[in-house]
């Protein structure tokens, strides 16, 4: 169901009164935001901000605190869900439970895990991009055995061996234990800051997010050059 469908259906199934005699008119557009339970729409009387069922809203604008700018306009919402500055919030992919290969200058970060078969098939392209870009993989265990697999991979000899057990699926002599176990746990803050609930996610170096597998990674890369002009 759409974000505008579903919040008019919230209304009418859930609401004590009719769309038309909403606050705020009829409804133009609307955007989820990474905002748990909150949708933004736009209408014939401004912006508003509405819960998940549709029982509460309150006019905006409101503030991006991250980016340092409001919020005021659909417009101003794709930007805040698409793009994430990694660096102005201070995300360090070296400080996370993360494995890094290629020789590119641009940096490039996949969230994934051991468990997400859309992830391994992300990889497989990401090696064949090794001497474009540098990727950063940053480990997210989801379920019991993920989380054996990703302290194994983080106790790896060395990160070659590591990102070829997530491909192959081969993690015997990885090794086990605590290995940059407080990598790992910093990582899942990150995750929670960031609003990741699936992988494979993705932001790439002009800072672009996206969520889910991509057919064609070099193409989705390289579309960063073209858009930034």
């Amino acid at each position: 169901m759409k974000v505008k469908s579903a919040i008019v259906f919230g209304l009418v199934f859930f609401g004590a009164m009719s769309v038309q005699a909403a606050p705020f008119g009829e409804i133009r557009s609307a955007r989820s935001l990474p905002i748990h339970g909150v949708k933004m729409i736009e209408s014939d009387k401004g912006v508003f901000f509405i819960s998940e069922n549709g029982r509460f809203a309150w006019k905006g604008p409101i503030y991006d605190m991250w980016n340092a700018k409001p919020v005021a306009t659909i417009e101003d919402a794709e930007t805040v869900v698409n793009h994430i500055d990694v660096k102005k919030i201070g995300v360090k992919p070296n400080d996370l439970a993360t494995l890094s290969f290629g020789e590119g200058q641009q940096e490039e970060i996949i969230f994934v895990s051991s468990a997400c078969p859309h992830c391994k098939k992300l990889l497989e392209q990401a090696v064949e991009l090794g001497e474009q870009y540098r990727f950063h993989i940053i480990l997210i265990p989801m379920g019991r055995k993920s989380m054996k697999q990703t302290r194994q991979l983080l106790c790896a000899p060395d990160q070659g061996r590591a990102v070829k057990a997530l491909l192959t699926g081969d993690y015997e002599g990885l090794g086990s234990g605590d290995c940059r176990i407080k990598s790992l746990q910093r990582t899942l803050v990150a995750a929670r800051i960031l609003g990741i609930r699936s992988v494979p996610y993705l932001i790439r170096h002009d800072g672009q997010v996206k969520t889910g597998g991509v057919k064609n990674l070099a193409a989705w890369l390289a579309a960063a050059e073209v858009e930034g002009k």
